[in-house]
């Protein structure tokens, strides 16, 4: 008989996928280093561990063919690597020309706001009756 120990290899929240309008999963991940699993079939079973329901996967080992990952396809990191701008000087080349083009939108506003102003003021006006 073939015994095997069990480990713990990871902490997971069961999240949930929609695949459909009314239809949901519950959703596992594993821990990125299963990432050779990708493709193959996982046969789910339910037992008990410590009077608390468990799941056991198992793996086939070979992957169904249209689900074979590439070699050069690359694994969704814990930490994704964030884009990193070209340099602090283009940082603060594009903060300059934010800033001009906010200072025109201001301008053309305000100058708008006080064409409107004097529109509504001189068509509003009274007509000196004394005169």
């Amino acid at each position: 008989m073939h015994r095997t120990v069990m480990q713990r290899i990871g902490k997971s929240k069961v999240t949930k996928l929609k695949a459909k309008a009314g239809v949901v999963y519950p959703l596992i991940r594993l821990p990125k280093t299963f990432a050779d699993e990708i493709g193959k079939v996982a046969e789910i079973f339910e037992t008990q561990c410590d009077g608390r329901r468990a799941l056991l996967v198992t793996f086939e080992n070979r992957a169904e063919p249209s689900e074979v990952v590439q070699p050069d396809s690359k694994v969704i990191q814990l930490l994704p690597k964030v884009i990193q701008l070209q340099s602090r000087k283009s940082i603060e080349s594009r903060f300059l020309e934010l800033e001009s083009e906010i200072k025109q939108l201001r301008e053309t506003l305000f100058s708008n706001e006080t064409e409107d102003y004097t529109k509504n003021e001189n068509k509003w006006a009274r007509s000196d009756s004394n005169a």
